[in-house]
């Protein structure tokens, strides 16, 4: 299968910031474990309908499962966002009045729809259609099951988070798509 260390995406910074305020404006009150889930199965989703990732952001395997690299660094609140995006922070949060170790986001302003193409918008709609039909359980269950996140947790050893492959991630010809996203990922 795949040998070695899996190419990394060179993130787009400006549109995992877009979509993460495109997913905010689907609902209120979003907790940053709503917008991971989301984010991931819509990239995996695109990924394999389009054949590219709508964020190019790179995915871990947490405990709770696939995690956004980036985006989930942005939307953590002691993270200096300036330093990172060159830009103020489009969002505040608050910790979750019941369960302090969860925040709910709201977002400052609409995202700009002009980073995000219509297949971005309707993967990213359907993402957290699937996201809000399901229980925190069952969500944990859907995620888990991915090959890439089920390769990347075994291997993680005692470390909290393993770097998932982006090849496992796509259902035909991985390897070559990989290759061909991470060295476009790098030209933008």
């Amino acid at each position: 299968m795949i040998i070695g260390e899996a190419p990394r995406l060179t993130e787009d910074r400006e549109k995992i910031q877009e979509a993460i305020l495109f997913v905010m404006s689907l609902a209120d009150n979003l907790s940053q474990y709503d917008i991971a889930k989301t984010l991931f199965l819509a990239d995996r989703n695109h990924l394999n309908r389009h054949g590219r990732p709508i964020t190019f952001d790179n995915y871990v395997a947490m405990e709770h499962g696939p995690v956004p690299s980036f985006a989930y660094d942005v939307l953590k609140p002691a993270t200096d966002y300036a330093a990172r995006m060159e830009a103020s922070r489009p969002w505040v949060s608050a910790p979750d009045p019941i369960n302090p170790n969860i925040n709910r986001f709201t977002r400052l302003r609409e995202p700009d729809l002009s980073f995000l193409s219509e297949t971005d918008r309707s993967t990213l709609r359907s993402a957290w259609e699937t996201v809000r039909g399901l229980s925190f359980e069952q969500l944990r269950r859907v995620t888990h099951e991915d090959p890439a996140y089920i390769e990347a947790w075994a291997r993680r050893g005692s470390k909290k988070a393993a770097a998932m492959k982006l090849p496992l991630l796509i259902e035909d010809d991985g390897e070559a798509l990989a290759n061909d996203l991470v060295y476009m990922s790098a030209l933008a």
